[in-house]
């Protein structure tokens, strides 16, 4: 969720951390958010180059570059 809310909905560290605050009553900090976003690109890294791999030897490769 925290991933999310930074980069799919650009909410800074801080504001994040205010919502997180507001909605659940936790208290992380922006540095928590580091850790945590770090922590699951660890978890995500193999799969994240698997596809990868996969894409690099794709045949024909679509790629929707719109921006909405």
């Amino acid at each position: 969720m925290i991933a999310r809310l930074q980069h799919r909905w650009h909410l800074s560290k801080r504001k994040s951390c205010d919502l997180l605050k507001e909605i659940f009553g936790l208290s992380p900090t922006p540095g928590g958010l580091v850790g945590a976003t770090r922590r699951l690109a660890a978890k995500l890294a193999a799969e994240h180059k698997a596809l990868q791999g996969e894409v690099r030897h794709c045949d024909v490769l679509h790629s929707d570059e719109t921006g909405w």
